[in-house]
Order: C-alpha cells, then sequence, then structure tokens
C-alpha cells in the first residue's frame, strides 16, 4: 500500500487537456478581452479629458474618473484571466466566472448611476447612454449564460484547467 501514489501525485502526473473543442471559443473572448476593455479605457480618458475644459458638476468629474479606473481594473482582470489560461491553473473556471459575473453587475450599475445620479446632464454632456450600452449588456448576460454553465459542469475544462 505505501508504495501507491497518493491522489495529489497522480494530479501532478496527468497532463493536461488540450484547449480545444467549444473551450476555444471563451478562450478567444479571453484573448481579445484587454483589446476591449483597452478601447473603452481609452474613449474614457479622452471624455475625461474633453470635460476638463468643460463647466461641468463636480458630480460627472468623479463619475467619468470612476468609470475609467474601473475600466481600467477590469483590464488588469482580464490580463490575469489570460494569465490563468496560458498557465491552464486550476482556478481559471471559476476566476472566468466571476469576470463575467462582475462585468454585468458594472455595467448594470454604470447605467443605472448614469441615469439616476446625472439625470439630465447626460443628455448635455460627452456621454450619453445609447443604444450601444444596452446591446453591451444584454450581450455579456448572453454571453454568461453560455458560459457559466459550460465552465461549470464541462469535462474538458476539469481536463484542461488541472494545475494548481
Amino acid at each position: 500500500m505505501a508504495d501507491q501514489p497518493q491522489p495529489d501525485e497522480l494530479r501532478d502526473t496527468v497532463k493536461p487537456a488540450a484547449l480545444g473543442g467549444w473551450l476555444l471559443l471563451p478562450a478567444i473572448g479571453v484573448f481579445l478581452s484587454p483589446f476591449y476593455i483597452g478601447w473603452r479605457a481609452i474613449r474614457n480618458a479622452g471624455t475625461a479629458a474633453a470635460m476638463m475644459g468643460e463647466d461641468v458638476s463636480w458630480m460627472m468629474r468623479i463619475f467619468v474618473l470612476m468609470e475609467f479606473t474601473v475600466t481600467i481594473a477590469m483590464l488588469g482582470a482580464s490580463l490575469f484571466l489570460i494569465y490563468l489560461l496560458v498557465l491552464r491553473k486550476r482556478i481559471f473556471p471559476k476566476a472566468f466566472i466571476i469576470f463575467l459575473l462582475g462585468g454585468i453587475v458594472l455595467a448594470i450599475v454604470g447605467l443605472a448611476t448614469t441615469l439616476a445620479v446625472l439625470g439630465s446632464e447626460v443628455e448635455e454632456m460627452l456621454y450619453p447612454v445609447d443604444l450601444a450600452d444596452l446591446r453591451g449588456l444584454v450581450g455579456s448576460i448572453i454571453w454568461a449564460a453560455v458560459w457559466i454553465p459550460y465552465m461549470r459542469q464541462s469535462q474538458r475544462a476539469r481536463a484542461t484547467f488541472v494545475k494548481v
């Protein structure tokens, strides 16, 4: 009995499954997310820079700065997800789910804050709420509705992300 490998020893010798099948789609999304989030950060920075010369309320300035800060944090999180994905860390599926849910929550909070706190000032400013914001939110919800169950139930995900 003493000569038999322990479960931890077996886990270290098991080679992770290849990154393939349906798992390729969220992997592509993870690799593209820093570009999309970076584009949003640049857009937010442009809005913030344009507002500095304008006569706007302190609340609007704080809102734009907070949105920029959250966007930079999401950029960091997306880069961390790439790190976890490339190294096939066991925590990747949970981190991916948290990232998806966090994006939805932040989008809802951002839209609600824009409409409730800033009110009519939004229509006059450089940051109007349009259908693209709502489409992005709906797209995020659909993306999460597909990939969260997949990450939780997929044998391929369990076999791929095995490294501690």
